[in-house]
């Protein structure tokens, strides 16, 4: 991630530059003499005489380059803010995965096509999950566990690209490694590894618009990824039939940062299904 002064004087330089500007403009004092420009929409019978002065031409000056200076905030690559690479936690206890959501605005859930009532479709998730499992851990229950708990922690890479044109991206690379931990008491602790890989979709290209740069200052990137599972590096891995939509909220002002992210499992016409959230550190 980029410096603090790195920060600031890319997204604030834009903004003073253009007050300095403005202020330039107001203050911009008449001056003696000066020419004018003479105008003759009927011909000879009506002149109009538009005068130039040096203040005149100074204000013009300071406004057009004032518009300049805020208009560079759409050429900006504001990837540059953000970091690449993640350490992470992972939790999937309802509560959580509840004030994650609340990161995003109805509207954003609507696009993310959150279905209101998704509690079976969160229950088959994860029953056909640990039917995965435990063909690389002798275990027939893991997340569905009810005396235990189960959270997962690891890294992630997030690279995005701009790409040719105004404010256009894209998620170039992701990819993830979890460790899940289940814990029973008297019991000893299991785990496993899950990979995620992202996987081409046309929602990697993101083209935030002038809306989401000054209004709501923020942006959705949500990657799909298809997991898979293993006991550990060494081993061999099996493909989880459900693919998984990361979602997360970007927010570009007053200062960069982002939500925590969202797991959202793959339900075809019935939705993405809630199940998971990372909490980054």
């Amino acid at each position: 991630m980029a410096s603090a002064p790195t920060i600031f004087f890319t997204l604030y330089s834009p903004a003073i530059i253009t007050v300095l500007l403005l202020i330039g403009a107001l203050k911009a004092h008449r001056t003696p003499g000066g020419s004018a420009i003479v105008l003759k929409p009927f011909g000879t019978f009506v002149d109009l005489r538009i005068p130039v002065t040096g203040a005149g031409v100074a204000r013009v000056v300071f406004v057009c380059g004032a518009i300049t200076a805020f208009c560079s905030y759409l050429f900006i690559d504001y990837t540059s803010l953000f970091p690449r690479e993640l350490q992470m936690e992972v939790f999937f206890d309802r509560p959580g995965v509840a004030r994650s959501l609340e990161a995003f605005s109805v509207e954003e859930l609507k696009a993310l096509h959150v279905p209101s009532d998704c509690e079976r479709q969160r229950e088959e998730y994860f029953r056909q999950l640990d039917a995965e499992v435990q063909k690389v851990l002798s275990t027939k229950v893991f997340f569905s566990v009810r005396q235990g708990n189960v959270h997962s922690g690891g890294q992630t890479s997030f690279i995005v690209e701009k790409t040719a044109g105004i404010q256009n991206y894209h998620i170039a690379q992701s990819r993830g490694e979890l460790t899940h931990f289940m814990e029973v008491p008297r019991l000893p602790q299991r785990d496993f590894m899950t990979i995620f890989e992202k996987m081409n979709s046309r929602d990697d290209y993101v083209s935030p618009t002038v809306k989401d740069l000054f209004v709501t200052r923020s942006v959705v990137l949500r990657p799909t990824f298809k997991q898979l599972l293993a006991q550990d590096r060494g081993s061999k891995t099996v493909v989880f039939k459900f693919s998984v939509v990361g979602a997360t909220k970007i927010f570009l002002f007053p200062w960069p940062r982002y939500s925590n992210t969202v797991y959202l499992a793959d339900f075809g016409d019935e939705g993405l299904v809630p199940i998971g959230y990372a909490i980054y550190r």
